[in-house]
């Protein structure tokens, strides 16, 4: 009975050590790698995929022909939904008439940007 409190105190000992050491890495702030063609082609050679699997992420912009807005669309990946694939968009939306910092997101399916906005997105 002892051997065993005595243990879990060492358990939960290095936890709290491993937690702090975690929290003073992440406090020394992030490291950014930017995505340019080379960190692309090492993608490509790790998971042996083709530049139509692993690349930057192609996006459209659209303007309202009738109001201020001004939108990109960008695809974020399909989804199984039963026997089902749907599409999903990241949608970021700006008035420009507004005229200063302003805008929205939204992560819709391609069934709700046509429905939506209009928009049938083909790549």
């Amino acid at each position: 009975m002892v051997e065993q409190n005595l243990s879990d105190e060492q358990t939960q000992n290095e936890i709290e050590q491993l937690t702090q050491e975690a929290l003073e890495e992440l406090n020394k702030g992030s490291d950014w790698t930017e995505m340019n063609e080379d960190y692309f082609n090492e993608l490509r050679e790790r998971y042996q995929k083709g530049p139509d699997e692993i690349g930057p992420r192609q996006f459209k912009t659209y303007i309202n022909k009738d109001m201020p807005i001004y939108m990109i669309v960008i695809p974020a990946g399909k989804q199984l939904s039963g026997e089902e694939i749907i599409q999903y968009f990241h949608i970021i939306s700006e008035d420009l008439e507004v005229g200063e910092c302003n805008g929205s997101h939204e992560l819709i399916t391609g069934t709700e940007l046509e429905n939506k906005y209009n928009i049938i997105y083909f790549n």
